[in-house]
C-alpha cells in the first residue's frame, strides 16, 4: 500500500521486548535487499536506516559491519566515524576492495581475508550457543553488515573479478545467510538492480525516483 509505513525486523526480539515484536508480520528477515536505479537516493536510504540505527542501539548492545569496493569510500566516510564500527578496533569492521585486490590472487584479497574472519566469528557464535555458560551472550553484540554491490566496477575495467561479485560462493556469505538470525548477525545488501542481491534475501525493498525528499 503507498505510503503505509512497513516494519522489517532484522532480528528476533527479546522476551524483555514488546510482544508485538513477535508477530509474524514482522518475523526477522536477517537478509535485506535494497535496490533501485539511482546510487544517490540507495546511499541517501541507507544512510537515514544506520542513523537510526546507530542513535537506538548502543555499541557495546550493536555493531556495524562494512564491506565495500574502494570506489564507495567517499559514500561511507560519514559512517567510518560512528562508534558503532570504531568499537570493535581498526580492520575488523570495515574493508574496502582496491584494484590491486581485484587483479592480484584471491587468496591475498583484503575482502576474502575479512570474509574468512567473519566466518569465523559466525563460526565461533555458533559453537557458543551449544555451551550453557556461554549462550546468554554468544549473539551480542548484534552484528549489522553492510554489503556495498552498487559501485563495483565491471571485470572488463579491472582486468579481473571482485570478491563481491561471487559473494554466494563465500563460505561466510552462505552461513550467515542461513544461520544468521540465530546468530545474531543480519545483512543488507546494496545492489544498482534486483538480480544483483544474493537470492537468499528475505526482503527486498525497491527504491524508485520519488522514494526519499531530497534536497
Amino acid at each position: 500500500v503507498h505510503d503505509a509505513p512497513v516494519t522489517i525486523a532484522l532480528r528476533a526480539a527479546s522476551d524483555a521486548e514488546d510482544d508485538a515484536a513477535t508477530t509474524e508480520s514482522a518475523a526477522p528477515r536477517q537478509a535485506l535487499a535494497v535496490f533501485g536505479p539511482q546510487p544517490n537516493l540507495t546511499y541517501s536510504f541507507i544512510s537515514a536506516l544506520l542513523v537510526q540505527y546507530a542513535a537506538f542501539h548502543a555499541p557495546n548492545d550493536a555493531r556495524l559491519v562494512l564491506l565495500a569496493p574502494q570506489e564507495a569510500q567517499n559514500a561511507w566516510r560519514w559512517a567510518l566515524r560512528l562508534p558503532h564500527v570504531t568499537a570493535s578496533g581498526p580492520g575488523q569492521t570495515v574493508c574496502f576492495e582496491d584494484a590491486r585486490d581485484r587483479q592480484g590472487e584471491k587468496e591475498h584479497n583484503k575482502m576474502a581475508i575479512f570474509l574468512r574472519a567473519l566466518r569465523k566469528t559466525l563460526e565461533d557464535r555458533r559453537m557458543r550457543l551449544g555451551d550453557d555458560d556461554s549462550a546468554a551472550a554468544a549473539t551480542l553484540p548484534h552484528l549489522l553488515i553492510v554489503v556495498d554491490l552498487l559501485a563495483i566496477p565491471p571485470r572488463s575495467a579491472t582486468g579481473g573479478g571482485s570478491v563481491l561479485d561471487d559473494l554466494e560462493l563465500e563460505p561466510g556469505i552462505s552461513l550467515l545467510m542461513h544461520e544468521g538470525a540465530r546468530l545474531g548477525v543480519s545483512v543488507i545488501f546494496l545492489a544498482p538492480h534486483s538480480g544483483r542481491a544474493p537470492s537468499g534475501c528475505q526482503a527486498v525493498i525497491e527504491l524508485t525516483p520519488g522514494t526519499l525528499d531530497q534536497d
